[in-house]
């Protein structure tokens, strides 16, 4: 018995995201921390990073006024459970920014740089 194979040469994909978005100045989404300043159980009003945006909180828990939400694409992604935890988000996201204008970024992450057990 004798079989034939065809080898195909592999396909060349084009610069494109699954969006069919030119790669070339690629955007990259990221969550937010966001704070609820209120709620109608479907949506909430939050600001964070100088910005205030209608949020839809329908697939998370309810989170009150004053709480804190992960928001990616004007959707909550979870609530932040202490302020705690949005610190060190808001110091990421700041970080990105200065990275990409070629800034340093030590001070914001400090606790990193610092051997435990050693004063900074």
């Amino acid at each position: 018995m004798h079989i034939n194979v065809r080898v195909r040469p592999p396909v060349k994909m084009p610069p494109v995201n699954m969006h069919g978005e030119s790669r070339k100045g690629a955007r990259m989404c990221l969550g937010i921390p966001m704070q609820v300043l209120e709620t109608d159980g479907f949506t909430a009003l939050c600001a964070g990073r100088g910005e205030e945006r209608r949020v839809n909180v329908m697939l998370i828990e309810e989170v009150p006024p004053g709480g804190w939400l992960l928001v990616h694409l004007d959707n909550a992604v979870r609530a932040l459970e202490e302020e705690e935890e949005v610190k060190p988000l808001n110091d990421a996201l700041d970080a990105i920014l200065l990275a990409a204008r070629g800034e340093n970024v030590d001070h914001l992450f400090a606790d990193l740089a610092t051997p435990s057990g050693t004063p900074a």
